[in-house]
């Protein structure tokens, strides 16, 4: 809007708003709400006053919200009298009616004076579109407060030109700032007024109260190269730093799958889908265990899932007592150094440090976009936080004898894969599988096919590998009572020659002999 069209009509709201206050207190102060005429009676009935001897004994009152006034005719002449309404009149007329038209016309008054003030200062002092400073910042602090929602959840967003101590007596952290202090993101330029303002988002600071930020020193970079490729030199490959944690479409399908990419990352994003499906199936509450409620989740439920995935795997890697998270600041943290091989990324790290498990969830999904957004570098970052959070000590410990690193330099795979104790017969029906070099993920839907015999007998698994051209998971009924005759049966439909899927070989070495039919879908090679 222009600048003088807006002074103008940010003018005249004004006018209007004071016209209108202006109203209203002389609708206060006027004696003229009410008039009236009445007969002395007691006059008239002693000299049998009739006809025009009436007008004699006839007089006139006229009052208003405070005060009244009139004239008493008795025979004897005019008399002129002055009363209150409080307290002359309450016991002949309803007090509460009239409180309530004195309360209301003084709310009125003040709001139509905000108005006014409000109206001005914005046609002749800042922009409407925001307070700036202090002013904005109370007023927005105390609305929150009024309304009882300002905790550790609220977040304010807004243009606040405002100094640092103030901030920190309102007990706020400006999130953004602290994460990209010399970013130009988000700063925006007023041509009507010849300044930049810049966007502000205010939590809470209770929001860090579970956690601490660590320093890193030149050591750090390095320490993390040794431990993925036994090196200072090598580098993530070009899938590395693509590869990020984003869902494919919101009901749909695939809803509850990432997208996997190419090369190690796979392993490290179809490691987070079996955490995501258990949460999704098993862990959430209020939803039912089938696959379609897998399919029916929105993208705020997407987000939820990720946060717990992800949180799980970080805080069970930090043996449930804290998680170290790292996020990307605009600020290299580090400096180069002959021996190392920067890739402007890992110099940029900042560690924060989570006590509590819950925080690490909030502060994950407050932070979700650092590790689905295009270009993040989301995997990378998360494998980062696992490696920071496990330690690097006990990650010496973790690796055999034969392995001092857990990348392969070329090819970017894991080079140390251990296994749990319960790899056939987990807790839940999930199983993460490396089939030929290719990560897929195994599950069923009942909660009791491990803990039951007779869910076993026949039941449905679902696979999900992330190949492209997969638009939908494989549905695989397995079989382990089937009879003989009926397994040599189906491999004369197929031909002598059949060639048996991986998947299917890997489920025979749970279920022996089991009969497995992929309804439809082409088996995976």
């Amino acid at each position: 809007m222009p600048n003088q069209q807006k002074k103008v009509i940010f003018c005249m709201a004004g006018v209007l708003s004071f016209v209108c206050a202006l109203g209203v207190v002389t609708a206060l102060g006027t004696p003229l709400w009410i008039k009236a005429t009445f007969l002395c009676k007691t006059g008239a009935l002693l000299v049998n006053a009739s006809g025009q001897e009436l007008d004699k004994f006839m007089g006139e009152m006229q009052y208003g919200l405070f005060h009244g006034e009139g004239v008493r005719q008795c025979g004897l002449g005019v008399r002129p009298f002055r009363f209150s309404f409080f307290p002359d009149l309450l016991k002949a007329i309803p007090v509460s009616i009239h409180v309530n038209v004195i309360l209301f016309s003084m709310i009125l008054i003040v709001l139509t004076m905000v108005g006014t003030a409000f109206f001005m200062y914005n046609a002749f002092g800042k922009p409407f579109e925001t307070l700036h400073g202090p002013l904005g910042l109370y007023l927005l602090s105390f609305i929150s407060e009024v309304q009882g929602k300002i905790d550790e959840s609220t977040i304010l967003v807004g243009d606040f030109i405002v100094e640092l101590n103030i901030i920190n007596k309102l007990n706020i952290i400006d999130f953004y700032r602290l994460l990209h202090p010399t970013t130009a993101e988000y700063t925006f330029f007023s041509s009507s007024h010849g300044m930049f303002t810049k966007i502000d988002i205010l939590g809470h600071k209770t929001h860090v109260t579970y956690y601490k930020m660590l320093g890193t020193n030149n050591t750090t970079p390095q320490k993390l190269r040794q431990s993925l490729f036994g090196n200072t030199v090598y580098v993530f490959s070009c899938d590395w730093k693509k590869a990020c944690f984003r869902f494919h479409d919101p009901f749909s399908d695939l809803a509850f799958a990432l997208e996997v990419g190419k090369g190690g990352a796979q392993s490290i994003q179809m490691a987070v889908q079996g955490l995501i499906i258990k949460y999704l199936l098993f862990t959430r509450e209020g939803k039912d265990c089938n696959f379609h409620s897998l399919c029916a989740i929105s993208k705020q439920e997407q987000k939820q899932a990720l946060a717990a995935a992800l949180a799980g795997i970080l805080w069970v890697a930090g043996e449930d007592e804290k998680a170290t998270i790292c996020l990307v600041t605009e600020d290299t943290q580090v400096t180069s150094t002959p021996d190392y091989a920067g890739d402007n990324f890992t110099e940029r790290l900042q560690l924060f440090e989570v006590l509590e498990k819950e925080a690490t969830e909030k502060f994950i999904y407050d932070h979700l976009q650092c590790f689905s957004g295009e270009g993040s570098h989301g995997v990378i970052l998360f494998l980062y936080s696992l490696i920071f959070s496990r330690t690097f000590e006990r990650l010496q410990k973790d690796l055999d004898v034969s392995t001092i690193h857990l990348l392969q330099p070329n090819a970017g795979g894991f080079l140390c894969r251990q296994v749990g104790s319960m790899l056939k017969t987990p807790k839940l029906p999930i199983w993460l599988c490396n089939i030929n070099g290719s990560y897929s993920v195994l599950f069923s839907t009942n909660r009791q096919l491990l803990a039951d015999w007779k869910a076993e007998q026949r039941f449905d698994l679902h696979l999900y590998g992330g190949q492209p051209f997969q638009k939908k998971p494989a549905r695989l009924t397995v079989d382990t009572h089937s009879h003989h005759w009926e397994s040599d049966q189906r491999e004369e439909e197929h031909g002598s020659g059949r060639r048996f899927s991986p998947v299917e070989m890997a489920i025979r070495t749970k279920w022996r002999e089991a009969t497995i039919n992929w309804n439809g879908t082409v088996p995976f090679f």
